[in-house]
């Protein structure tokens, strides 16, 4: 909590039958850091060609990562990272931001949202995955070639760089739109054509919140009609369900 002491991110794997522990992931296995919170979201995951990939965002913490990713030596901070989950938990490929040493001692944490992983889009890039951070930086990521990190530029499909607010949460996607409620900011609708995001957003609402750290909307439709956006304002005192 409020990135106290010397801690570290933690994800472990049961036998969902017996509930034998099956493997554990460190990020930061020479480091400290890199909490794996996401504003309480859960890993995304995906079944590609019978294999098991699971998606995390990493918070601030240490960075010494290079391909060939190894993952019990190198430090995974502020990272999207895939996981390959065929034989425990193990490295496969990662996007890190090309300011990731600017990042980490201003807290403006990569982690800060779950990953959501999006149907498949047309065009070169159809596995997308959209990483909102802390910073108010929006990532549209390719799932099956997320980028890596460089120095210079971010390799990435699409970035929203001009956002105000902080994101927290988790996105919403739904009939080609993804929604996402920023800090103290209304609801956002981007829309979504041809495998990019629309810039600006194609509409907000007309209620702000008046403080907190934003909130993950969900939707309820019969099929491709009658969506209905819901979430909750934590900033009022009761909440408000709206």
């Amino acid at each position: 909590l409020c990135d106290s002491g010397s801690y570290h991110g933690w994800l472990f794997a049961y036998d969902p039958a017996t509930l034998a522990q099956t493997s554990i992931f460190l990020p930061t296995p020479n480091g400290i850091g890199s909490g794996l919170w996401m504003s309480g979201a859960a890993p995304a995951a995906e079944t590609v060609n019978g294999a098991t990939r699971m998606f995390i965002a990493t918070g601030n913490g240490s960075y010494s990562a290079t391909t060939p990713y190894a993952t019990n030596t190198m430090n995974y901070g502020d990272d999207v990272l895939r996981l390959d989950l065929s034989n425990g938990i193990q490295v496969a490929d990662a996007f890190t931001p090309w300011n990731q040493a600017a990042l980490e001692p201003v807290d403006a944490d990569v982690g800060s949202c779950g990953p959501m992983l999006l149907p498949d889009q047309p065009g070169n890039h159809p596995h997308l995955l959209i990483q909102p951070s802390k910073g108010g930086v929006l990532y549209l990521i390719d799932r099956d070639n997320m980028g890596g990190y460089s120095t210079s530029a971010n390799n990435v499909v699409q970035e929203l760089d001009n956002l105000a607010g902080a994101w927290y949460g988790l996105p919403a996607h739904w009939n080609g739109n993804v929604y996402l409620w920023p800090q103290e900011l209304p609801l956002q609708q981007f829309s979504l054509t041809n495998g990019l995001l629309s810039q600006p957003p194609v509409a907000v609402s007309t209620y702000q919140q008046r403080a907190g750290h934003g909130a993950t909307p969900s939707i309820s439709a019969s099929g491709n009609t009658n969506g209905i956006v819901w979430s909750v304002d934590p900033s009022q005192s009761p909440e408000v369900l709206y």
